[in-house]
């Protein structure tokens, strides 16, 4: 099943990026920003990990396990902590979810089928939003104050397919913006634009030399 962040939601009722367990498939991993790694104090959890040998995979039986440990709770729980359980789990309670249909469970196998569409584990606040980020944050540590205005009037002079409303690319990375993406720690655009952008951004690093900037 080749789905996106919502469909995941809709389906599965995973809270994908919203939650501290951002992904339903590891029982190991969440977000630094939680600090529960830094609370768990048994090493059994983790952040910023960056090999797939590091990760402890959820089985069909842990995805069903969560969602009717959250049917156990649901109604007994206060609703302030409920959030905060499904927060941390990274799964959202619904009745009438697809892991809780017990005749079902011969037939549904979720890890199995599970995938992340490409586009969006890349470009919608994905691994492109925060090297691109990083990019530009290093040549700001090495001394290029204006990388942010050079790469914008860069992107500007460009020619684009029509496809490409290349009239805001430019924009993106104004000086009105750019403490909007420092503070996030990532560039914030749409996956259309970060897709368009590649290409241009491997000849900006590859032509315009550390002297023109």
């Amino acid at each position: 099943m080749l789905q996106d962040g919502g469909a995941h939601k809709s389906v599965w009722h995973s809270r994908g990026d919203a939650a501290s367990k951002f992904c339903i498939l590891c029982k190991n991993l969440f977000v630094q920003e939680s600090q529960i790694v830094d609370e768990d104090g048994t090493n059994l959890l983790s952040c910023n990990v960056l090999k797939w040998g590091q990760l402890v995979k959820a089985t069909n039986s842990d995805l069903r396990n969560t969602a009717r440990y959250l049917e156990r709770k649901a109604g007994t729980t206060p609703s302030l902590q409920f959030a905060q359980l499904q927060q941390s789990l990274g799964m959202t309670y619904h009745k009438h979810s697809l892991l809780l249909c017990r005749p079902l469970d011969p037939y549904v196998q979720p890890v199995d089928v599970y995938m992340h569409d490409w586009m969006h584990a890349l470009f919608v606040d994905g691994v492109w939003n925060l090297v691109l980020y990083l990019l530009l944050e290093s040549a700001l540590q090495a001394g290029l104050k204006n990388i942010y205005s050079v790469y914008s009037n860069y992107i500007a002079q460009w020619k684009w397919l029509h496809r490409v409303q290349d009239a805001y690319l430019h924009k993106i990375f104004s000086d009105d913006r750019v403490h909007k993406h420092r503070a996030a720690k990532h560039i914030k655009m749409q996956a259309s634009d970060g897709l368009s952008l590649v290409s241009v951004t491997a000849l900006f690093i590859t032509k315009v030399r550390c002297g023109c900037l």
